[in-house]
């Protein structure tokens, strides 16, 4: 898919926060800054959230890149 991760999560961020937009546009233009708010929040919340598990998802911890030191090198039975 996308492999970087700012880019994904903008992109995600953004039609996330377009489809919200509008399947909650309504006919109550009252609340103009209240909206905003909303859409704002909504835009911050799913960009750092996917940033970060996208992060952690490509990062080495979670693959098992990390150095395995408990190796047995001569033979797998017991010394007894």
């Amino acid at each position: 898919m996308i492999d970087n991760n700012l880019l994904f999560s903008l992109l995600l961020a953004v039609i996330n926060t377009v489809s919200y937009y509008f399947l909650k546009n309504t006919e109550d233009e009252m609340n103009i800054d209240k909206r905003n708010q909303e859409l704002l929040m909504l835009f911050g919340i799913t960009f750092s959230s996917s940033f970060l598990l996208k992060l952690l998802m490509t990062s080495d911890v979670l693959k098992g890149g990390g150095r395995v030191d408990n190796v047995l090198i001569n033979s797998s039975r017991a010394p007894f």
